[in-house]
Parts: C-alpha cells; structure tokens; sequence
C-alpha cells in the first residue's frame, strides 16, 4: 500500500500523534533525517507498514526490529519491506516468502548513470526507448525490489542483477545469482514509478493500492 505525502498533509494531521500511534521500535530512527519532509516520509512509510500487518495477521502495533542496513526483520512468518521517495511512500508485507518493495519519482535522468546500473543489454533497450527516463526507473526499481527481498540491498551490484520481462514489462523477473526474483509494476500515480519482488515459486495473490491514513 502507498500513500502521497500532499493527500496526508491536506488532512492537517498532527504528526507527532501519528508518531506517538507507533510502538518505540517502530519511531527509532525517523529523527535522523535531515530533512523535515524526509522525516514526514519515513515516518508514513512505518504507519502504512503497521496498517498493513494489521490487515494481515490482526493485533498490533507490532514490535518491530531493523537491521542494520534498516530493513524491517520478520515477524511471525511475515516479510516487510518500505520505500519511499519524493512525495510518496510506501510499503509492503508477504507471508511465507521474501518480499522486497521500491519507488521512485519519475525525473531526469542522466544517461552517465545508465553505466553504474543497468547491464549492456538493458542499457541498449533504455537507449532505444521512447521514454528512456522511464524504463531506466522501472529497471531501477525492478533491481532494487528485488536487491531488498535478497536481503543484500546496495551491496549487491545491480549490473549484475539480470532483468527479463515479456512485452511492456510484464512477467517480469530479476535474477539474483541463483535465485529468480518475480516482479510487480505498481499501479501508482504517473508522478511515481514501482516494483515490488518476491521469490515465490507459486501465484501469489496480490493486492496493491492506495491508503488514506485519515
């Protein structure tokens, strides 16, 4: 589930008791950023989490610790992942598998930056592209999805992570050394471009949208 920051602002809400809904574990951090709007941001993208593991296994909050790269562990059975990114957040929950989740907002991108990120392949179809912007931040978002539900993150190196996807980028997949790694595009506004990854073998069913925390 996502939600833009301006529709949460717009309701005027008091942050500090959104925060204060939180368990501890779950506030440890979001004073670091520098930026207030970034502290706004992660602290949406924990309340979207904590919403969405109610909707899964009920109860809550939840106690939940980071690691130290500050992706959520586990709990219950349950894999966690957030993002967020200029005027969004976002997060995600999968049960019995590994799950990983990033957006982006679309913006210009320079093309120097195509040589750290993407394989020779991948850059040759983003230089063919009508919309290279675009398909360098689903290949971007595609890798990165995927990098968290590894649980290696940045330190693996996304020339090396593979992606495949049929026409318009579906069934999409990113190959992780021996693990394969299937991809979701997000249906999110125009503004924001996401995946979400998984390494299950079966269908999972799916749910991605919106979330007003008014």
């Amino acid at each position: 589930m996502w939600s833009e920051l301006a529709a949460v602002e717009a309701a005027a809400p008091s942050w500090l008791e959104l925060a204060a809904g939180l368990p501890a574990s779950m506030r440890a951090g979001i004073e670091t950023s520098l930026r207030d709007s970034d502290r706004r941001l992660r602290l949406l993208g924990r309340l979207l989490l904590a919403r969405a593991l109610v909707q899964l296994i009920g109860d809550g909050p939840h106690e939940l610790a980071f690691d130290r790269l500050g992706r959520p562990e586990p709990i219950h059975g349950v894999d966690l992942s957030i993002s967020h990114t200029s005027g969004l957040a976002c997060a995600a929950v999968g049960l019995r598998c590994r799950i990983g989740v990033d957006v982006e907002a679309r913006r210009a991108i320079e093309p120097s930056l195509h040589y750290g990120v993407l394989a020779p392949e991948e850059r040759r179809l983003v230089a063919r592209s009508a919309d290279p912007d675009g398909d360098f931040l689903t290949f971007w978002t595609m890798k990165e999805a995927a990098a968290k539900a590894d649980g290696r993150g940045l330190h693996l190196d996304p020339r090396q992570l593979r992606c495949r996807q049929g026409s318009a980028f579906r069934h999409q997949t990113v190959q992780a050394d021996r693990v394969s790694y299937r991809v979701r595009a997000l249906p999110l506004p125009r503004a924001w471009i996401g995946s979400l990854a998984y390494d299950s073998h079966f269908p999972l069913n799916v749910k991605a949208g919106a979330y007003s925390l008014s």
